[in-house]
């Protein structure tokens, strides 16, 4: 989106992109109100208590820049890991472009660029700015005008960062004898689309002053670029978030043909490829001693690759309690589950808010005859997502692009509650560029991600409010 305002605005909103295997590369997101959003990075960059601050400033072409900050020790309660482990990375650019049109006769685009590259720890990410200039302006609209449209672009294929944020542009005309005149401000926010162009002057204010502002007949453009880029994350904090919520968990390391054969130390019949984890969320099943018989349906008989350290201390029948255990298996992980009604667990909490999964088990199909429901195009990781949303309440805080898979997973099961605190939360994170949650809303029907989308909009609409305004008379040559 591209508007007018009366001075390059320092960035007031953080915006854009990014794009995981159990554990990989993680992202972040705030759980808070949008607007809460700006408040809060504002406070870490400025505040006395940020663990992490730098401030760069750079002029030129191909500068570099580094930024380490250290992770602020792990907490294990979730509210103090809201507040921890922030790392923050600030940088500017200023720089200024000229441009020079034969204003009488140069009738297309005119365009000048300068590349500038940032290398943050271990990434190198390079931005082009681009000033194009429309001589007879872009269309109808702008018919008559000189249109200049200020851009930040990252070049295919190049790294991405996480977030980057606003592109401010101050145009001005360099007249006969060297000084900036009629000078005037433009915003670019880089994931905003818009179709309406920002208008210079009018040609007919330069032909008819051509003796101020044309060297013969040569239009000289300034361009004087800010931009603001600001980065806030934490690095590999789902990571950890995930893992604490699966170290009280039972787990195993098996292979399929090790389950067929029950011949755990015939090496040659074992096939990475067949390799999966179990994760046993009743812990009845995997404390189970490693040859009981109960084991084989679940695909764990024999002896475990690393014995769990929890025993059972149950003195019913294990056929009795496993009855009610169902598997849940992605392509390299296997979830045991208990939807035994008299227990409040996530399996429980699984059936209630999944209309679709409620109805694989109640109908009397595969799914029921095996107690298996196959997630084929699910990572593991996503589910995990979704366990820990049931038994926590909240969705984990996280970096990466992980809530649009869990959106995803939560649609397609019917998961309402779920699905709108997806939204949410990409609503507010750094990573997802507007036209994808667009798309997204639209792809899916999704009216209330439509909602908060607009929401948003308003939001910035607000925080960009220009400080003044400008007189768009012809024969203005300063603010007011």
């Amino acid at each position: 989106m591209t508007r007018t305002t009366p001075e390059p605005a320092p960035l007031s909103k953080l915006l854009r992109h990014t794009s995981g295997k159990i554990f990989g590369s993680y992202g972040f997101s705030v759980h808070q109100t949008h607007l809460s959003i700006v408040a809060k990075v504002l406070l870490w960059v400025y505040g006395v208590n940020s663990p992490t601050r730098r401030i760069m400033e750079n002029e030129g072409v191909n500068q570099a820049f580094e930024c380490n900050g250290n992770s602020a020790s792990h907490f294990h309660s979730m509210e103090k890991l809201e507040l921890a482990d922030w790392e923050t990375f600030r940088s500017t650019f200023n720089f200024s472009l000229e441009i020079r049109i034969n204003f009488p006769k140069d009738a297309k685009k005119v365009s000048r660029f300068k590349i500038m590259k940032l290398r943050h720890s271990n990434q190198r990410f390079k931005f082009r700015f681009l000033v194009s200039v429309f001589p007879y302006g872009v269309n109808k609209e702008t018919e008559g005008w000189l249109v200049v449209l200020p851009d930040v672009r990252i070049p295919k294929h190049e790294p991405r960062p996480r977030d980057y944020g606003i592109l401010s542009c101050t145009v001005s005309v360099i007249d006969t004898e060297g000084n900036s005149r009629l000078p005037r401000s433009f915003v670019e926010i880089p994931s905003e689309k818009d179709d309406s162009f920002p208008k210079y002057f009018e040609r007919s204010l330069f032909l008819s002053r051509k003796d101020e502002f044309l060297s013969g007949s040569i239009l000289t453009l300034r361009c004087d670029i800010h931009f603001y880029l600001n980065t806030v994350f934490r690095e590999g904090l789902i990571h950890r978030i995930l893992k604490d919520f699966l170290r009280p968990i039972p787990q195993e390391f098996c292979y399929k043909n090790e389950a067929q054969t029950g011949d755990p130390d015939d090496i040659s019949k074992r096939d990475l490829s067949d390799a999966f984890t179990v994760f046993d969320f009743t812990h009845q099943v995997l404390t189970l001693p490693p040859f009981h018989e109960s084991r084989r349906r679940f695909g764990v008989f024999g002896n475990p690759v690393s014995l769990s350290s929890f025993c059972s201390d149950s003195k019913e029948d294990s056929t009795d309690i496993l009855e009610q255990v169902w598997i849940f298996d992605t392509e390299t992980v296997r979830f045991l589950v208990s939807l035994d009604e008299r227990q409040d667990g996530v399996g429980v909490r699984l059936l209630k808010a999944s209309p679709v999964i409620r109805r694989m088990v109640n109908a009397p199909m595969k799914e029921r005859r095996e107690k298996r429901i196959h997630f084929p195009n699910i990572t593991s990781r996503t589910f995990i997502i979704v366990l820990f949303f049931l038994e926590k309440g909240m969705l984990p805080t996280s970096e990466n692009r992980d809530f649009l898979d869990v959106y995803k997973f939560s649609h397609f099961h019917e998961m309402e509650v779920l699905q709108r605190k997806c939204a949410e939360a990409m609503v507010k994170s750094l990573v997802f560029p507007t036209e994808e949650l667009k798309k997204t809303a639209d792809n899916y029907s999704d009216e209330y991600l439509s909602k908060l989308l607009e929401s948003r909009r308003l939001d910035y609409e607000n925080l960009e409010q220009p400080r003044l305004k400008m007189d768009d008379r012809p024969d203005s040559d300063c603010y007011i």
